[in-house]
């Protein structure tokens, strides 16, 4: 799942330039984006990430998805969706540029930015952790740990972040704990009641694998989600007309 401090819905940033030299060439000096003629944003970094003596403008872009795109490191060391950087005065560089810290994981510790942490729990419910490159794991393009770009491979596995960079990937091989017996990867556990009586089941949840997604789906009413192993926990699940 792909949670976090990000939010899914889009965010369209919408720049305006102020208008520069009359024939709207790129290359002119400048200091800031509004110096720069047309859709062109001042760079003071080359393609190498070296300071430049003086900015210099650029093709770039009128707007990004700002909250939805894959992480990238840039020469200034900060992590920004990828397609933003056109607007910014820097550039993409290496994902290295952007480490140096590690978060915990498990019993171990990972590397910030270029790993992610993998917790996988067994059939027994025991849970084990590793770390992983984020280039094996889908985010090879910036090399950036993000969910973004995670590969999701099956119902079983969750995607997270509380922090840009800092990434676990919850593998589960079995599904949530339920009365009177577990249910299935990809399923649910849900705790209902109806006009008549209260009682726990199974449920599957398909493509919606999101709490909100779940409720609405599944539930009449308002109810509480948990994200557990394997699945979701719902609970006060009201069905009914």
């Amino acid at each position: 799942m792909r949670l976090g401090s990000r939010v899914d819905s889009f965010l369209l940033l919408a720049v305006l330039f102020g208008c520069g030299g009359e024939d709207g060439s790129s290359g002119e000096a400048c200091t800031t984006n509004a110096d720069c003629p047309g859709v062109q944003a001042c760079k003071k970094f080359d393609e190498s990430c070296q300071p430049l003596e003086q900015g210099r403008c650029e093709e770039s872009v009128t707007e990004c998805a700002y909250t939805v795109e894959p992480l990238a490191c840039t020469c200034t060391g900060e992590l920004v969706p990828n397609d933003c950087v056109p607007l910014r005065s820097d550039r993409i560089t290496d994902a290295a540029t952007c480490g140096g810290e590690t978060f915990p994981c498990g019993d171990t510790t990972c590397a910030a930015v270029t790993e992610l942490c993998v917790a996988t729990t067994e059939m027994d419910g025991t849970t084990s952790y590793a770390c992983a490159s984020a280039g094996d794991r889908g985010c090879g393009e910036f090399g950036v740990a993000d969910c973004e770009c995670i590969t999701i491979a099956g119902a079983g596995e969750r995607c997270a972040s509380d922090k840009p960079g800092q990434v676990t990937l919850s593998l589960s091989k079995i599904g949530p704990a339920c009365e009177p017996s577990a249910c299935e990867v990809g399923q649910a556990c849900v705790d209902y009641i109806t006009d008549m009586s209260t009682g726990t089941q199974c449920v599957a949840l398909g493509e919606c694998t999101e709490c909100a997604c779940a409720i609405t789906q599944h539930c009449t009413s308002s109810a509480t989600c948990e994200e557990v192993p394997g699945g979701l926990h719902l609970s006060n699940c009201f069905f009914g007309p």
